[in-house]
């Protein structure tokens, strides 16, 4: 009798040691209030794994992604679209591996486990443009800093990637009264000065959320194609006539600026004939070309971003 009360005993000082409840920690639930040993070791084997997943994307290790995730595997990714694994990989697929560019974690916490569930949170940057695709959703930049929730599941004793969603960053504090914005005013000579060039950049604004530029052009001979990835135009002409495409696919195109791509013709689309008077707006990432001018054909843009 003596025996069996001296092993209950010990049954209950080993359950009330703190190896003990760590133990039962990782087969129950944890949060970022208990911290311990286990806690920080399991933060820090996260906290690679997750420079290892940002590393793979970069670097278009799609065999490696496909074991690291989970079947289940699914992001809303900074556009606020839900996708799975299997688009997400072959989005994936599509994007050029650019030093410098994609998705750059730090500032890793984990928060809670909840068995072989565990949840953190991270800071990520993502750095694209110049038409990479890295940065550019649905033609909106997604460039920035986001807090990102990264989940993860162990599985046959390994921890395994479950998915991630992307809330950006807002930093400064919100105006409360906007001032009126002031009147600008450019007289006919600095105007004629301007359209003298081939393209000129007579003034840039602020309406609201949109940023706008207001750009004369002056063309005697024909151009490159054209695609803004974030910019609409809208064009008025002046004086002169051209044959303008829009649509079809660029030939041959090449980033030359952050969100701009260029091409030396254009394939399919459809042909105007532009003459004095003439507005055509071509929206964000509608590739479009001056394929014939007729000097000197003068014209004035409002781009919107």
């Amino acid at each position: 009798m003596r025996r069996n009360f001296v092993f209950i005993l010990l049954m209950v000082v080993a359950a009330s040691s703190p190896t003990f409840a760590q133990r039962a920690g990782e087969e129950t639930t944890w949060h970022a209030t208990e911290k311990g040993k286990a806690w920080d070791d399991l933060e820090k084997e996260l906290g690679q794994l997750d420079q290892k997943w940002l590393s793979d994307l970069r670097n278009k290790n799609i065999d490696v992604l496909r074991d690291l995730w989970t079947d289940q595997f699914f992001e809303i990714n900074r556009g606020g679209t839900v996708v799975d694994k299997d688009y997400a990989l072959a989005n994936l697929s599509k994007l050029p591996v650019k030093p410098g560019f994609g998705a750059f974690p730090s500032d890793f916490k984990l928060r809670a486990v909840y068995g072989d569930f565990a949840l953190a949170t991270d800071r990520t940057t993502i750095h694209g443009g110049q038409g990479t695709g890295w940065a550019v959703y649905n033609g909106h930049d997604f460039s920035g800093d986001y807090r990102t929730l990264r989940m993860f599941v162990k599985s046959n004793g390994t921890w395994k990637v479950a998915g991630a969603t992307l809330s950006p960053i807002i930093t400064g504090t919100p105006q409360q009264t906007a001032s009126p914005a002031a009147v600008t005013y450019f007289d006919h000579a600095e105007v004629d000065a301007n359209f003298a060039k081939t393209i000129g950049n007579l003034f840039t604004g602020q309406s609201g959320n949109a940023a706008y530029r207001i750009v004369t052009g002056h063309r005697d001979h024909p151009g490159e194609v054209e695609i803004h990835e974030l910019d609409t135009d809208i064009t008025y002409v002046i004086t002169g006539t051209a044959t303008f495409v829009t649509g079809g696919t660029a030939i041959e195109p090449k980033a030359t600026a952050p969100n701009e791509i260029r091409g030396t013709s254009i394939e399919g689309g459809v042909t105007h004939q532009l003459n004095k008077g003439d507005v055509i707006i071509i929206p964000h990432g509608v590739p479009h070309w001056f394929k014939d001018v007729q000097a000197p054909f003068l014209y004035l843009v409002v781009k919107v971003h």
